[in-house]
């Protein structure tokens, strides 16, 4: 299968390094202090659903988490859809975008 491939491996490790780097820095960038640093973590959970909706969900469904990189990732090895990881990969440096000019402007 083409889906053991040394180039979708790498793609789906990238995507997965940045959507995990992504929910960190959402956690640094909304907490003012541990409580809420706390329900920040507890409610990035919500991200980490998002891989099981492929799985449970009927597809008429999918749109509601469709803004989520984990989606795409797992659609995209299920399917066996290329773009459908490079859509994960482009969410996730989005998001990691959004949160990090978030955080600059905490900072400053």
């Amino acid at each position: 299968s083409r889906y053991c491939s040394l180039s979708v491996i790498l793609l789906i490790s990238v995507s997965s390094v940045i959507t995990g780097a992504a929910i960190s820095l959402m956690t640094v960038s909304f907490s003012q202090n541990r409580m809420k640093g706390m329900a920040i973590t507890k409610l990035s959970g919500l991200i980490v659903i998002s891989f099981f909706v492929p799985f449970f969900a009927d597809k008429n469904i999918w749109w509601i988490v469709s803004f989520l990189p984990p989606f795409w990732l797992v659609v995209g090895v299920m399917e066996e859809r290329l773009y459908m990881l490079l859509i994960s990969c482009i969410l996730s440096l989005i998001c990691l975008e959004l949160l990090y000019s978030v955080y600059l402007k905490k900072e400053s």
